[in-house]
């Protein structure tokens, strides 16, 4: 996870019911919601203090004009909440996730640099309080902690080592000259697949291009042939590129599928272009590769020192046999690999590590004689994550800033996760009353659409139009009129065509069309000019009218939606009560230009 999401996203837990509600309890922007619940769980007071009001600010004070993004002021404190501090990177981070730009919200957004602070400390006082309520020391976190940190410290470690990687010049070139590659090409079209590998039978054995499709025009067995621009792939069909992109200049395809007809290619010409995009594409390829040749060096380099290897062992064990089988196997503390200073990667670790990639459990496995051919892929991914771990101790990488920054803020996030999982979902409840208040809050959202059959019959002016409308009202038969009724759209030149066998639902109908139609009822005939020119005569021939879904329908769908209401509302309502029980001092007062 990205640090810049940590205690934004993964900590909102309270609103991760929906995926709405994250957004709304960071941004401020959730609807008006319900009332939550009255908690039930008391925040735990600090030790030895009384619940404390927020100090005031000392009257001498130094104003600083701090770039809002600027590195230098980054780790600048914004707030304190007990020990723990909101820098300013971590509020612009938060404003950014926020789609905010110099703390001031985009057009439609009710949010602000005072909101989202006001969520980032309520968000730092539950760290405060799950380290209060000594949830840091849980089992499950600690390891969380560990693993996260491991991970860390390794793809750094990977990362410091591939630093100076570059793109292969002469790869780049290479994958270039496939992906920059555009043709220029001759096609003859043919209806009959037999006439199109006659005339490839032809030019295969000698005979001009040019020549046999003329006389295949000729005898109407083919279309005239089609000279394009210059084209590359990405705008040519897969099959189409499978048949020419090895041919020469002058060659010819074998029948090409292409829609309804079966084409043949003639290559006229070939030219690499110049792609920025293809190209960063072929240097990150590039980059990718060298990546992975030179991490595989170093894990050897790695290996050879700090590593040793019992091959002897790990080719008598038998992952597969009966006895003692795979179960007893995975408490085998004997050794398959050592290494200095560590502890050695035993049978049972391997087991493990090989049990992780079967889903269903490995006994399927054991029985395809399909476990012991991974001991050695087992071993090596153990190895790789323990030596490169032990690299990045050694690197000196634990005692980095930019370690310190991502285990500070991963192990806060994971602590808000914790205590909302543990203290404060348990209070969300949806009830009845909330569910009605929404529903009668939102009834548009419940009511189906007005469904119509509407046949058509179109004009070149609102006067013929007009005209045929009253006939119509006469009494005039459709079908006659349809037949008779002059000034009639030419049919190429209709833009609405209905027969009134479709049903159609007015959210779908051209928006002028939808008002012609509203309020209609089935026989009733309504005059109807089209934007793109023409006027129509329209005839309801069937109407099925919006309806109100009833609340038992729809209550499942409405939970989900109040839930991340009711989520938010609760959210700040412990923000609230967390704040009686600990000091917070807010230092930034504005955010602005000049």
């Amino acid at each position: 996870m990205s640090r810049a999401h940590v205690q934004y996203s993964l900590a909102l837990a309270v609103a991760a019911l929906t995926c709405a509600g994250a957004r709304a309890a960071l941004a401020g922007d959730a609807p008006t919601a319900p009332k939550a619940p009255a908690a039930k769980v008391e925040p735990a007071a600090p030790a030895g203090k009384a619940a404390a009001e927020e100090p005031k600010q000392a009257s001498t004070v130094a104003v600083i004009a701090a770039p809002l993004f600027s590195d230098v002021f980054a780790a600048t404190p914004v707030a304190k909440i007990e020990d723990e501090v909101i820098t300013l990177r971590e509020l612009t981070q938060a404003l950014s996730s926020t789609h905010m730009t110099g703390g001031v919200p985009v057009a439609g957004s009710t949010a602000s640099w005072q909101t989202v602070l006001d969520r980032l400390v309520t968000l730092r006082l539950m760290v405060v309080e799950a380290r209060t309520m000594d949830l840091d020391d849980l089992p499950e976190v600690k390891q969380a902690i560990e693993e996260h940190s491991g991970q860390f410290l390794r793809e750094y470690y990977k990362a410091k080592v591939t630093d100076d990687v570059k793109p292969d010049a002469a790869e780049v070139s290479r994958l270039l000259e496939t992906t920059t590659r555009e043709w220029k090409l001759v096609s003859a079209s043919f209806k009959d697949k037999a006439d199109a590998d006659a005339v490839a039978k032809e030019i295969a054995a000698g005979k001009p291009f040019d020549a046999v499709v003329a006389q295949a025009v000729a005898d109407k067995k083919a279309d005239p042939p089609l000279t394009g621009d210059f084209v590359g792939a990405k705008k040519l069909l897969p099959e189409v590129v499978a048949a020419v992109e090895g041919l020469a200049v002058g060659a010819v395809s074998a029948p090409v599928k292409a829609g309804p007809s079966w084409a043949l290619l003639r290559v006229v010409e070939i030219r690499n272009v110049e792609d920025a995009e293809e190209r960063a594409k072929a240097e990150g390829r590039s980059v990718e590769r060298l990546r992975t040749v030179k991490l595989r060096q170093h894990f050897e380099e790695l290996s050879k020192k700090n590593a040793q290897i019992d091959r002897g062992l790990l080719k008598r064990v038998d992952l597969e046999a009966k006895v003692p089988g795979l179960e007893a196997l995975a408490k085998d503390k004997r050794a398959f690999a050592t290494i200095k200073g560590e502890a050695p990667i035993t049978v049972g670790e391997v087991v493990l590590e090989i049990s992780k990639a079967f889903f269903h459990g490995p006994d399927s496995a054991v029985r395809e004689k399909r476990v012991n051919l991974q001991k050695e892929e087992a071993l090596d991914k153990l190895l790789y994550r323990r030596l490169f771990l032990k690299a990045a101790i050694a690197a000196g990488l634990k005692d980095s800033e930019d370690y310190r920054v991502e285990m500070r803020e991963f192990t806060q996030g994971l602590l808000v996760d914790v205590y909302a999982k543990k203290v404060i979902v348990p209070e969300i409840k949806v009830t009845d009353e909330d569910s009605k208040q929404y529903y009668d809050e939102h009834k548009s959202e419940f009511t189906t659409p007005q469904f119509f059959k509407l046949q058509t019959m179109g004009f070149r002016t609102v006067k013929s139009a007009q005209a045929a409308l009253e006939k119509f009202r006469a009494g005039t038969d459709w079908a006659w009129m349809r037949a008779n009724a002059e000034d009639q759209l030419a049919e190429a030149d209709r833009k609405l065509e209905l027969d009134g066998a479709t049903t159609l639902s007015a959210n779908t109908l051209d928006p002028g069309l939808a008002e012609a139609v509203a309020g209609t009822k089935a026989g009733d005939l309504r005059l109807y000019k089209h934007a793109a020119g023409g006027a129509y005569v329209v005839l309801v021939k069937e109407q099925i009218a919006s309806a109100l879904k009833p609340l038992d329908e729809v209550r499942s769908a409405i939970g989900k939606k109040v839930m991340g209401h009711v989520a938010t509302r609760t959210f700040e309502t412990w923000g609230k009560k967390l704040r009686e029980h600990y000091r917070v001092r807010i230092y930034l007062t504005r955010i602005g230009n000049g």
